[in-house]
């Protein structure tokens, strides 16, 4: 079976997760979530990680989102920072 591609453009917040490491995520909107589950549901893996390929201003990355079920949307990651 194929994978779906599909681009979504859209604005969000960056926050840092409030544990004990440096990572920094965007939250997907959710309305946008909502659509990408719909469609794309099948293409999850474990832990309702799929992959997506993300771009923010001239830098592109291979990634994946995470769905976050409290939150009712997917979670991308970003480059974690280091002191």
């Amino acid at each position: 079976m194929d994978l779906l591609k599909v681009s979504y453009e859209f604005s969000a917040i960056v926050w840092q997760y409030s544990g004990q490491s440096s990572w920094y995520f965007v939250s997907l909107p959710v309305e946008l979530a909502s659509e990408i589950r719909q469609h794309s549901k099948w293409q999850e893996e474990s832990w309702g990680r799929m992959k997506a390929k993300a771009k923010i201003g001239e830098t592109d990355w291979e990634s994946a989102i995470w769905y976050d079920k409290k939150h009712g949307t997917y979670l991308l990651p970003l480059k974690k920072y280091s002191d």
